[in-house]
């Protein structure tokens, strides 16, 4: 069942990231078509904007990891704190579940970045020409 609300989790979360990813290259297409209309080919915005999605899963995964650290830390302190007569032991951190959820959540990221970068790089170099 848990398994179950994790792949929930997993499929909300790509799409809240493609929807903000989606809204980003609105806002930027002007941008995208001007670099391709000066000489930036499609393979080269492609590459832009992924490097864009890969920092951003980057970030976040660190930042998710290292809270989930230091909320795993603090509710063990916090038990101790209530129970003192039921000590919680140390807390161990497993690395290869670390480094697992790191990679789930960079994936998520790439993954959702997928199509709205797909939208973005056919953009025709004349869209910057045009009027708002």
């Amino acid at each position: 069942m848990l398994l179950l609300f994790a792949g929930v989790a997993l499929f909300v979360s790509v799409l809240v990231i493609a929807n903000t990813f989606s809204i980003l290259f609105a806002q930027r297409l002007r941008d995208v078509a001007l670099l391709r209309c000066i000489g930036a080919t499609r393979r080269q915005v492609v590459r832009s904007v992924r490097r864009e999605a890969a920092a951003v899963g980057v970030l976040a995964s660190l930042t998710g990891t290292l809270v989930g650290v230091g909320l795993g830390y603090g509710l063990i302190a916090l038990i101790d704190a209530l129970a003192p007569t039921v000590p919680m032991g140390a807390a161990e951190l497993p690395t290869l579940w670390l480094l697992g959820g790191f990679a789930v959540g960079l994936m998520v990221t790439m993954v959702a970045s997928w199509l709205p970068t797909r939208r973005v790089v056919r953009v025709s170099p004349l869209a910057a020409l045009r009027p708002d």
